[in-house]
């Protein structure tokens, strides 16, 4: 199946074959609440502005260039995660920007794993957890999923990446009745992030790099994914230097006891990278 952007990695700092193109560990991923963004986009987004991702012939997503919204966001005269970003020339500051402007190759990874294999979400409610640009979000929205809530730890990146792409993806109707967009952390945003009816499916990409954020992250899952549901978590199998990765998270998940855990996909060019299922125990639910 054919799976590629309309533009170089280079362009949009995707790495396919650098083992050291990943996310260092952070002290933290929590801030103290969730804050709901509004959903409108008040600006013309211009075609120079953004590319297009081509999952084969039927699938394609509007995705704004990076540096785009970085040469927005640091010409303002305000504090924001994104000039600092810019100005240190870093992909991630710990507690302030967690890289998401850039497009990981497991966020694309992701999204062709739900084309391949048809992962139904027609009708379903969804939540994209560290979603960046949403690309998974968009595609779950693209095949008719009845509700989607866009999460990050940055509300610039919400702000100016995620709403904005959704909107070149989905009409001013389908974000209004169909999307919610949140940012903050993991631990003190469940009240605000898991709806009593919780979701069909929870998707995530390049997540699990910081062993000390996964127990807040799998709590979360666990209180925010119905019975019968199902997750996709998409990473690499190791993150060099940070030791984090799908081995190690495989056995978190195992020694709690709630989800079974298999590998329904492996990626072996470049870093290795997988996809993997959760689903409940049938005594956990």
């Amino acid at each position: 199946m054919s799976f590629q952007f309309n533009f170089s990695f280079e362009d949009q700092n995707i790495s396919a074959d650098d083992p050291q193109d990943d996310k260092p560990s952070l002290e933290s991923k929590d801030l103290e609440t969730a804050k709901e963004i509004p959903s409108k986009v008040t600006e013309e987004i211009l075609a120079a502005e953004y590319e297009v991702l081509d999952v084969n012939k039927a699938v394609a997503i509007r995705c704004l260039r990076s540096k785009s919204v970085e040469e927005k966001l640091s010409s303002l005269s305000d504090d924001n995660c994104i000039k600092k970003t810019v100005e240190n020339h870093s992909d991630l500051i710990p507690n302030v920007y967690e890289g998401g402007l850039k497009i990981w190759e497991c966020s694309v990874d992701l999204v062709e794993h739900l084309c391949e294999t048809r992962v139904p979400l027609k009708g379903l409610s969804v939540l994209e957890l560290g979603c960046g640009a949403g690309l998974p979000g968009i595609y779950a929205l693209q095949q008719q999923a009845h509700h989607v809530c866009f999460q990050d730890f940055n509300e610039e990146v919400i702000s100016h990446l995620t709403i904005p792409n959704v909107s070149l993806n989905v009409d001013s109707e389908t974000m209004s009745q169909k999307c919610r967009f949140l940012s903050g952390g993991w631990s003190q945003t469940g009240s605000d992030l898991i709806p009593s009816e919780r979701y069909d499916i929870i998707l995530t990409a390049e997540t699990i790099y910081n062993t000390e954020s996964v127990p807040s992250l799998y709590k979360l899952m666990r209180r925010g994914l119905k019975p019968g549901g199902t997750i996709f978590v998409a990473a690499k199998t190791h993150y060099f230097g940070v030791g984090g990765g799908t081995r190690l998270f495989e056995q978190y998940v195992h020694n709690q006891g709630d989800f079974t855990v298999t590998t329904c996909k492996k990626i072996t060019g470049g870093v290795q990278r997988e996809i993997l299922k959760m689903n409940w125990n049938a005594e956990a639910r």
